[in-house]
């Protein structure tokens, strides 16, 4: 399990660096207050990834039918 963290760890790293945001949990404990700008953004990030996931869906269905 060690090896995933720093994965993850290295990966958030060179995202920040190069300035792309990462939606989802972050590592580490869950903070105490959240921001509804941030609840906001969260909920957003996850509309655009549900849609998205959704069009791979319907392809993958189309082509074993």
């Amino acid at each position: 399990m060690q090896i995933g963290f720093i994965v993850q760890e290295k990966t958030e790293r060179a995202c920040k660096e190069k300035g792309i945001r990462i939606s989802g949990p972050p590592l580490g404990r869950p903070p105490a207050n959240v921001s509804k700008e941030k609840k906001k953004q969260a909920k957003e990030d996850e509309r655009i990834r549900q849609a998205i996931e959704g069009k791979f869906g319907t392809c993958v269905n189309e082509d074993l039918v």
